[in-house]
């Protein structure tokens, strides 16, 4: 999984004392989380910050909608036990979205069916379907990256991170 959303990139807009402070644990707390996330040698894209927020976001934003792609944690170049922790925050933040608010995209199906799957996405989004960007959508190539960690993990690394991340790996369909 990539736990990541469409607010991608927003600017926090919380503050304290706001009635969202306390739903959100304040931007601070994120910050300290990502700071440590850092010391202990994990990458942690500031995007993955967002996650702590979607409950608030959700409220400021009644009309925000919440896009999360998933994939094999194994792809990702971080800790094995941030990858399960990221997603938990993740999951939880989106269980207090309405489902109507709410879609998953696998990435998977991203690279094998693009075209379809970024329709799926503008609808969602509520755009319209336009054949200036399918045929442009249609031109490009998406390669499937989802196995080049198979190839550059030693057997006994890939098996320390299946040990940490399999659960989640099971429950999402990577892992038998």
């Amino acid at each position: 999984v990539s736990p990541s959303t469409a607010v991608a990139g927003l600017p926090c807009r919380i503050r304290p004392g706001d009635r969202t402070w306390d739903a959100c644990s304040g931007c601070r707390g994120c910050s300290a989380r990502c700071a440590a996330t850092a010391a202990a040698g994990c990458s942690s894209p500031s995007t993955w910050a967002n996650n702590h927020h979607i409950p608030a976001l959700a409220e400021l934003f009644p009309s925000a909608r919440f896009v999360s792609i998933v994939r094999d944690g194994r792809a990702w170049e971080l800790c094995a036990r941030h990858w399960v922790r990221e997603l938990a925050v993740l999951e939880q933040g989106l269980a207090a979205v309405p489902a109507a608010r709410r879609l998953e995209i696998r990435y998977e199906a991203l690279v094998a069916e693009p075209v379809a799957t970024m329709r799926q996405l503008a609808a969602f989004a509520g755009l319209a379907d336009r054949w200036d960007w399918v045929q442009e959508l249609a031109r490009l190539r998406y390669p499937n990256r989802n196995e080049r960690w198979y190839s550059r993990l030693d057997p006994q690394v890939r098996g320390r991170i299946e040990a940490i991340q399999g659960d989640d790996l099971r429950r999402l369909g990577y892992l038998g």
